[in-house]
């Protein structure tokens, strides 16, 4: 709206599905020539769904704006973030670590884990944790995180897999002093932040962002033989076309970029001791 009101528009042209149209195609234009198209398309995306989401009068009414957007696509096509997987998700965890971000390190070993979108992972509450044989899921065994509000819908649910993530992760909900306490003191700008600077600092490439360990994940289970059926559930995806994606290309991607062989190395000593590396009681 402070774009709107900028240009002193009219608001009656709201409810004109025409002349709604044109302003809108003016405001994918704004976005495109604002940084080179190199940001802000999904912006524009959004905003045309979101119009036709709340009017009926407007929905696929938008054309030309339509039009701009897919061809918008067309010339800047998305970036495909790589797979980060599991042995190089424990270098980034580890020099996290070492620099003293403790909850960060935890994070990515969370989100690897359990295919957590970085608003899953940093929304977790100490009561969205279930320990072995909590009393609300009588009978279970294993560690398992309460997704209240994800992607594919609200009430999701996962089970942490790995042993030495489900100790480190209950370790850290018995420190925290109530059930409404975050479990991560971490907005997303800061993860992200810390993040991207652990992997500028190993030389990794630009395109690794947090949500290459969701990616990551997927590819290491279809890499290790599990079935996709299993991968789909535990990702939480609706659509079995989505799996397809991260499964067919995640390996592909994954070979266009070189890991160093010390990293290679450090992850896999890493992984025979995580809990020990990463346990609260080391310290910073």
């Amino acid at each position: 709206m402070d774009w709107v009101d900028s240009r002193n528009v009219a608001y009656r042209v709201l409810d004109n599905p025409e002349e709604l149209d044109s302003l809108v195609c003016k405001y994918v234009a704004y976005l495109y020539l604002k940084n080179g198209g190199s940001s802000g398309k999904s912006v524009a995306q959004t905003l045309i769904s979101a119009i036709g989401a709340a009017s009926l009068k407007m929905r696929g009414k938008l054309l030309v704006a339509a039009k701009m957007s897919a061809g918008w696509s067309k010339l800047v096509p998305s970036v495909a973030h790589p797979p980060m997987l599991w042995d190089l998700a424990l270098v980034v965890a580890y020099q996290l670590k070492r620099a003293g971000k403790h909850s960060a390190a935890l994070v990515v070993l969370l989100s690897f884990d359990c295919l957590l979108r970085i608003s899953e992972v940093l929304s977790l509450v100490k009561e969205d944790v279930a320990v072995a044989s909590d009393p609300r899921l009588s009978g279970f065994k294993k560690v398992s995180v309460r997704i209240r509000h994800a992607k594919g819908g609200n009430n999701q649910w996962v089970v942490v897999s790995h042993p030495d993530v489900s100790r480190l992760l209950v370790d850290l909900v018995v420190s925290l002093p109530s059930n409404s306490s975050s479990l991560f003191s971490l907005s997303e700008s800061q993860y992200r932040t810390l993040f991207k600077g652990v992997c500028s600092n190993l030389g990794l490439h630009a395109s690794f962002v947090p949500h290459s360990l969701r990616h990551g994940s997927a590819t290491q289970m279809y890499i290790n033989g599990v079935g996709m059926a299993e991968i789909k559930k535990r990702g939480r995806w609706k659509q079995s076309s989505t799996v397809d994606h991260y499964i067919q290309q995640g390996p592909a991607i994954a070979m266009q970029h070189e890991v160093k062989p010390a990293y290679a190395a450090l992850g896999q000593r890493i992984s025979q001791v995580v809990y020990g590396i990463f346990s609260l009681s080391q310290g910073h």
